[in-house]
């Protein structure tokens, strides 16, 4: 009779003291993805990335190359002309 008093009261101080308890996971390291800086490019990086897509016409695989965003490399084909003029007046300086 006392040990099931004592296996009960043990019970119960446990279950009280699980409601309190929160159990926070470890954090493997895998999970934690790190931001990847902004790169600024130049012009004199854009054009070369345009003609590279202009060769081999695979706007994906010409990304993965140059090292940009397939979004950014769009842009940058959709603005080519844009591109090519702001290159030729800095020539001119």
């Amino acid at each position: 009779s006392d040990n099931e008093n004592s296996l009960e009261s043990t019970d119960e101080q446990a279950t009280a003291s699980d409601k309190h308890n929160i159990n926070f996971k470890p954090i493997s390291p895998s999970t934690v993805t790190k931001k990847r800086k902004r790169h600024q490019w130049t012009i004199e990086e854009n054009l070369p990335a345009v003609a590279c897509f202009e060769k081999n016409d695979n706007k994906h695989k010409t990304a993965q190359q140059v090292g940009c965003a397939t979004k950014q490399l769009r842009m940058w084909i959709q603005n080519k002309n844009e591109l090519l003029s702001l290159s030729s007046r800095k020539k001119g300086e």
